[in-house]
């Protein structure tokens, strides 16, 4: 019992640490599905009014949340410590469900620990909170324990949901099918219980786009665009040995996958032993599951951003989970000992200890007001005098609240889509930020440079402004303003001010 209010203990301050970053800015992500939801919320349409090439479930749960609390940047702190609370809860009911209570604890630290922003990725962590992933992640453990629990219509219904934060969440149906064998029932008889229920989420959302007449918008951002940007720079040997690599990365340098690693070669080691009739269960969901997450992560194609591996989180710390608990007595204590030190050594050599302190210091320093907000917003912004920067989106936005009249319309030629809401701005064009505009995936008469000019020459924003970036070069957007299509727009504009790489337009021609 001594044990378990420890435990207890130790998570509910991971959790209470997590909410410690309420004052951190928007992220690239957060601002697109944080205007998004604003957006939806003043009236305009998603996927018409507001682009993004992410099916609706991200942007609904953002507007419902903004609906209820405000556009704030802390709903996202809010809304991913969630997510990940209740993460760590299924994952604490699937190992007891089968038979791994001490098991259950171990993992639940282990996903508190790993999973921990500012420990597990640079810059705090907020480039990767609140995105589909997170919620696909709660969503995958809540199917996984409603499936062993053989409520088969509650994992249909929940994997349906995932797949509506993004497609290839739908892996989750067999992985859940076959989870069900390790409760006593049988693949096809769980999958087929799970159709029941699997498509509602989507025909509901299919539903409300034809009925908001925007579901030819739709078809082209989720699955016309998508197509091609899945298939740019991939090839028959590009992906696979960009897949191999960075499961390698994360096993050399994620502590939590070190530990997974162990685990899962733990396991194997056991099934393949003579004479050795206890097989354990937990480790042979967890490689199930991990194998269904990898699979969702290969289709993404070559860009295989940190944010696509956080589902496998569950499933590792499922198997460090099991592999500590197992191997923590007699003599299998030596092995699992060192390989601990070696995930501590590898956490030490990534700076993640350090770094979670920093971030947490100064989180709860600017919360208290001893440390200012242009320093604190630094710690949030790229090396690269061209990349992100928090400061200058800051900044932005409070030039643009100070100047600009609440029903003036502003475009952002660039990627700082967390402006807008920022500043209280809505958007004058679909596309919040520039890239899919121009990038080579779309061919028709909305799409392009001169389009892009076209519409906004008859929408006459207020405000523009331009933004140097060169962060991604594939859609050339970087040069946008450089077209004689966008230099003709520009003419009804007068320079206001210039803050960091941001030049700020404004417009003279009434």
């Amino acid at each position: 019992m001594t044990r378990r209010v420890a435990l207890a203990a130790g998570c509910l301050i991971f959790i209470a640490t997590r909410l410690t970053a309420v004052p951190e800015p928007l992220g690239i992500d957060q601002g697109i599905f944080a205007t998004a939801g604003w957006g939806m919320t003043r009236g305009l349409m998603l996927y018409r009014d507001l682009w993004d090439q992410k099916p609706p479930g991200i942007h609904l749960l953002y507007a419902g949340a903004i609906a209820l609390a405000g556009p704030h940047p802390w709903v996202v702190v809010v809304l991913d410590t969630a997510a990940w609370t209740l993460t760590a809860i299924f994952v604490m009911l699937i190992a007891t469900r089968l038979g791994a209570p001490r098991a259950a604890w171990t993992a639940a630290v282990v996903m508190a620990i790993a999973t921990f922003p500012s420990f597990a990725f640079n810059y705090g962590g907020f480039l990767e909170r609140a995105v589909p992933e997170v919620f696909i992640t709660t969503l995958a453990a809540g199917a996984v324990w409603a499936t062993l629990t053989r409520r088969y219509w509650l994992a249909g219904l929940a994997v349906g949901v995932a797949a509506v934060f993004k497609p290839t969440a739908a892996v989750y149906w067999p992985v859940c099918a076959l989870a069900a064998v390790l409760a006593g029932d049988t693949a096809t008889r769980a999958a087929v219980r799970m159709a029941a229920t699997l498509a509602l989420p989507w025909l509901t959302v299919a539903l409300w786009l034809w009925w908001a007449g925007a579901a030819g918008d739709a078809r082209d951002a989720i699955v016309d665009y998508n197509i091609g940007y899945v298939a740019a720079g991939s090839g028959p040997l590009e992906l696979p040995l960009r897949f191999a690599h960075e499961i390698w990365r994360l096993v050399k340098f994620d502590p939590a996958w070190l530990l997974g690693a162990a685990g899962g070669i733990a396991a194997v080691v056991g099934w393949l032993k003579p004479g050795d009739r206890a097989r354990p269960v937990l480790p042979a969901l967890a490689i199930v599951w991990l194998a269904g997450v990898l699979v969702a992560v290969a289709a993404n194609g070559i860009r295989m951003y940190s944010t696509y591996f956080l589902p496998a989180a569950a499933p590792v710390a499922l198997l460090a989970g099991w592999f500590l608990a197992e191997y923590s007595r007699g003599a299998r204590a030596i092995v699992a000992g060192l390989v601990l030190l070696a995930a501590a050594g590898l956490a030490w050599r990534s700076q993640a200890p350090q770094r979670a302190i920093r971030y947490v210091g100064a989180d709860i320093g600017r919360m208290r007001g001893t440390l200012a907000r242009e320093p604190y917003l630094d710690m949030f912004s790229s090396r690269n005098r061209r990349g992100y920067s928090a400061r200058a989106n800051a900044e932005l936005a409070d030039y643009l609240r100070a100047h600009a009249a609440p029903d003036d319309r502003l475009y952002i030629f660039g990627m700082a889509p967390a402006v807008y809401v920022d500043a209280s701005l809505l958007p004058a064009n679909r596309f919040l930020w520039t890239y899919p505009a121009v990038a080579p995936f779309m061919h028709g008469p909305r799409w392009g440079v001169d389009a892009l000019a076209s519409e906004l020459t008859a929408a006459a924003p207020a405000w523009l402004v331009l933004e140097p970036n060169d962060r991604d070069t594939t859609g050339r957007w970087r040069d946008a303003s450089e077209t004689p299509a966008i230099r003709g727009l520009l003419d009804g504009y007068q320079q206001a001010i210039v803050i960091g790489p941001f030049t700020v337009m404004r417009r003279t021609v009434q």
